[in-house]
């Protein structure tokens, strides 16, 4: 059905299919390899968790497949490149950002003690595994991929930092999560002090936290003690009324792509663990 369902679509575009012999991708070269950089750069490093958020992503990776990454085929130069060269020049480099938000390796520009700001975990030792690689203070795409190699001691620190904290449950004990899918890992708050029982800093629904023990975590497990400025993050679709993560600790994503509500918070430069409800 999907087969003749495309078939009807290209029709109506006036497009027509060429066809190659079955069992021979090799014929299909194109798509073989537009296939697999999809896969390696955009869908194997997402967790999508609504078909908003996959539009989302995946447009923006296919925008920058097409306008802006080289392509060897081409000369090194995009399919369709972004003609408004001088609006591009005008936004902020990943270097200038960074600096402003005083992040690891740069000098604040401005009067207040700084920010912390990270996708996902501040995990101070899985950022110095990845420390080496960037150039000019931003990851290239292409070497995000490599970065992400399966195995890798870079790609477990790019898991920590992108996607959080993952803890393994005692045996015997799982879970299904909202797809459906048996679940024997579970990510954990890691802003919270060290020393929290793994019922309390697992993050997952709350039907479901009796299932888990009120056993201790591991060392290392959660980071509370670790940000030494405020630290800002997102990536955790976070539901209900937004409330502050810890005296040190502000997630803004609270699913505004599902309905919940787009958050922001005021920094007034207050120090560190001492972060404001009232300006959020």
């Amino acid at each position: 059905m999907v087969a003749r369902a495309l078939r009807e679509w290209l029709a109506q575009l006036g497009t027509k299919t060429l066809y190659i012999e079955p069992g021979s991708p090799w014929e299909n070269g194109y798509c073989e390899s537009f296939n697999g950089k999809l896969r390696d750069e955009c869908l194997r490093l997402e967790i999508f968790y609504s078909l908003k958020e996959a539009q989302v992503v995946i447009g923006a990776w296919r925008d920058h497949y097409n306008r802006v990454l080289p392509h060897s085929s081409l000369g090194y130069r995009p399919p369709a490149p972004v003609t408004l060269e001088a609006v591009t020049q005008q936004l902020p480099t990943p270097t200038i950002m960074q600096q402003a938000l005083n992040v690891p390796g740069s000098k604040s520009r401005s009067g207040h003690p700084g920010l912390n700001v990270v996708h996902a975990c501040w995990h101070p030792a899985m950022q110095e595994r990845l420390r080496p690689h960037p150039i000019d203070g931003a990851l290239p795409r292409e070497r995000l991929t490599d970065l992400s190699r399966k195995g890798t001691d870079t790609e477990e620190a790019l898991e920590a930092v992108l996607k959080g904290v993952e803890e393994k449950l005692p045996e015997q004990i799982s879970f299904r999560d909202k797809y459906g899918d048996q679940r024997r890992e579970v990510r954990v708050r890691w802003w919270l002090e060290p020393g929290t029982p793994l019922r309390a800093a697992a993050l997952i629904e709350e039907a479901k936290r009796d299932q888990l023990p009120e056993t201790p975590l591991p060392p290392g497990a959660l980071l509370g003690s670790s940000p030494d400025k405020p630290c800002f993050f997102g990536h955790y679709w976070m539901k209900g009324e937004p409330v502050l993560m810890s005296p040190k600790a502000v997630c803004v994503d609270w699913s505004v792509a599902a309905g919940g509500a787009l958050v922001a918070y005021r920094f007034d430069g207050e120090p560190t663990g001492s972060l404001l409800p009232t300006n959020r």
